[in-house]
């Protein structure tokens, strides 16, 4: 094993020794003080700790070299490793390092027009199943709105990172999908060279949203006026919950517009009773679950759009070099990351390295 094979070992065994810890000491603060227990606060904690160590020794701990050969491009779009980060993520020093320890993009958690507070806590938690650990998450799409999101981009280096950017958009309706298109549109074209956009379609955090997915025509019309205002790549991101047949008509109709793809995919639905969850460990009564088990389903349905020429991210359940083999071979382009980075950030440089390996 070489010293930087070693170095990411003993890296990634403290961070998810660390934060085992955090989820100790917060159980018990919630059991004394009465409280619920909120795995936030240790997603919160972890982003801090992280950042502490970014600032006083960033080269020990996160920069990491992308193998050779890595490269991917996608029309106009440059990634120098094919992993990318999805679009969960609102702390963006937390996105800045994950492309230091190895992304070659990233992606903004889902943009809607106004300010939204999400659901109530607790809305994310820990499901475990024969050594393996999935997130059941139902936040509500918390986040600042469009215009103090692009307000607050603007003032950060973050804007000035070497790599592509991903701009998720969200909607309740046609209309709030576009209004974000275009104030996006309006405020970055021109600053940033390399950018595109997710229309996430997929989201069970917004029931208008979702719908979108569920009525191809009003899709096709977002498109087309997106495609005429903007020359910029477009993902749309889809469930695995969709059917096959669903897709292939999906991929039927981006297959006839320029520079579009699809990401696949997002979270599976499930309810809080169907995960054994009590209303004291999961407020909502539904949500969404991630991690490894929705590996096969995004295997299968690379597989499936393997067919077309558009560009495609394979997204859900990867977390191992070998996973990520699996879909690149089985037709991905690129890798979208999320669980896998709240659960373990180092496996960016462990499966960057898997496949940069000479055979």
């Amino acid at each position: 094993m070489t010293k930087i094979k070693i170095s990411i070992a003993l890296f990634s065994l403290g961070y998810r020794f660390t934060r085992r810890l955090a989820i100790i000491f917060f159980k018990i603060e919630s059991l004394i003080s009465g409280k619920f227990f909120d795995l936030e606060l240790v997603v919160d904690f972890g982003n801090k700790y992280m950042a502490k160590l970014d600032d006083c020794a960033s080269e020990v701990f996160f920069n990491f070299n992308i193998p050779n050969g890595m490269d991917r491009e996608i029309y106009d779009l440059r990634f120098r490793s094919p992993l990318i980060s999805a679009s969960f993520q609102s702390d963006k020093k937390s996105l800045v390092r994950w492309r230091k320890m190895g992304l070659g993009g990233i992606t903004f958690k889902t943009i809607m027009k106004n300010k939204r507070e999400g659901n109530n806590r607790p809305r994310l938690a820990e499901v475990k199943s024969k050594d393996e650990t999935f997130l059941l998450n139902a936040l509500g799409l918390p986040g600042e709105g469009v215009d103090s999101f692009l307000d607050s981009i603007c003032t950060e280096d973050i804007i000035q990172l070497p790599a592509p950017m991903g701009f998720s958009i969200g909607g309740d309706s046609p209309e709030e999908y576009l209004d974000v298109f275009q104030s996006i549109h309006r405020q970055l074209e021109g600053k940033i060279p390399q950018y595109f956009y997710e229309i996430n379609i997929s989201c069970p955090n917004t029931v208008d949203g979702k719908s979108l997915s569920e009525k191809p025509e009003a899709l096709a019309r977002l498109l087309q006026t997106m495609r005429t205002e903007s020359e910029r790549v477009i993902f749309i991101k889809i469930s695995p919950d969709t059917s096959n047949q669903s897709l292939i008509l999906m991929a039927e109709r981006v297959n006839s517009f320029p520079k579009i793809g699809i990401n696949a995919g997002n979270t599976t639905y499930r309810t809080r009773k169907i995960m054994g969850l009590t209303q004291k460990q999961f407020r909502p009564d539904e949500g969404g679950l991630s991690g490894s088990l929705l590996f096969d389903r995004t295997l299968e349905i690379m597989h499936l759009l393997k067919p077309f020429s558009f560009p495609k991210i394979a997204t859900g359940g990867i977390n191992t070099g070998k996973k990520a083999k699996a879909v690149l071979d089985a037709g991905a382009d690129l890798i979208g990351m999320a669980t896998a980075l709240v659960l373990d950030p180092y496996c960016i440089p462990k499966i960057n390295h898997y496949l940069g390996r000479k055979e």
